[in-house]
């Protein structure tokens, strides 16, 4: 998994995590993936649900782009990456 993780951060970020090297999930990224599994499959068979969980009340248990690890952290990741492009 953590060569996975490293090739494909280094295509889409020009940089990988290094995982491999530091042999350790350091963004904490595996196991919130393994974690929302179960919570993806739910929005994908039941989508009327995804409004549910998108509202206003749901909104502040959802990841932020500052979190310091997980998807959080990967979508901060994203950003800093196409605020660089543009």
């Amino acid at each position: 998994m953590f060569f996975t993780l490293d090739v494909i951060s280094d295509l889409a970020f020009g940089k990988s995590f290094g995982n491999l090297q530091i042999d350790r999930d350091d963004m904490a990224y595996i196991k919130t993936s393994d974690e929302l599994l179960p919570v993806l499959i739910l929005l994908a068979t039941f989508p009327s649900l995804v409004e549910v969980f998108f509202s206003r009340v749901f909104r502040s248990f959802l990841p932020k782009d500052t979190d310091p690890v997980g998807m959080g952290r990967m979508m901060g990741c994203v950003f800093l990456h196409i605020l660089r492009l543009a």
